[in-house]
């Protein structure tokens, strides 16, 4: 999971490859001179997805669910993330976790070089649409998550799982043999997993990205 500090030294070194102050940063993504955002990822903060997108965008960066809006690229013939169109056009396609489940609709699609920027081990990286996103941003729908099956369960982190026939992405401390899915606020009891095999709960994988899918 990219945490924030990752986060911020990643908006940095790109700020500074553009040889752009933060108030002229602020300028190309909000139109006024604003340096908070930076700022407060550094402090612990984290941003709203909006307010992060227009950031990359001032960037030169791209993520985006959908279409391609550039030539040699289509959901005909993807192939996983060896589709060499795709390549050439310079997006990785992400393969769907389950078989269906992205049938008649658009890949998801990365531009290389953001995952390159990530460090992502991408050959192991898969995309669902969650159900809920039940994490410290808040609870919502309407996001597509790409994460890695073959994580480690252990410590805390962003987790995919399936409960009760429905896909949730939530905070998930690990301490084996089980596990503690987290609240949101503490007005809800942690849920206690005993068995991380346990029939009752499918652990999907490691959240590396959550993104709005609109």
């Amino acid at each position: 999971m990219l945490t924030n500090i990752a986060l911020h030294e990643l908006l940095e070194a790109r700020r500074k490859e553009l040889g752009l102050s933060h108030m002229q940063l602020g300028v190309k993504a909000f139109a006024r001179e604003d340096a908070s955002t930076l700022h407060n990822i550094k402090r612990g903060s984290s941003p709203t997805y909006e307010r992060l997108g227009q950031i990359v965008e001032a960037m030169g960066w791209e993520v985006y669910i959908g279409p391609t809006r550039k030539s040699g690229f289509s959901e005909a013939g993807v192939d996983g993330f060896s589709t060499a169109s795709a390549q050439q056009a310079g997006y990785l396609p992400i393969p769907w976790l389950d078989a269906g489940a992205g049938k008649g609709s658009s890949p998801v699609s990365f531009q290389i070089a953001f995952l390159d920027q990530l460090g992502l081990q991408v050959e192991r990286l898969r995309a669902i649409k969650p159900d809920e996103v039940f994490v410290e941003s808040g609870l919502g729908k309407g996001f597509v998550a790409i994460i890695d099956p073959l994580a480690p369960r252990k410590g805390m982190a962003m987790w995919a799982h399936r409960l009760n026939g429905k896909t949730t992405v939530s905070m998930v401390a690990f301490d084996p043999p089980a596990a503690m899915i987290m609240p949101l606020t503490n007005t809800h009891a942690p849920k206690l997993i005993s068995e991380i095999s346990s029939s009752n709960v499918r652990f999907l994988g490691r959240v590396d990205l959550l993104v709005r899918a609109a």
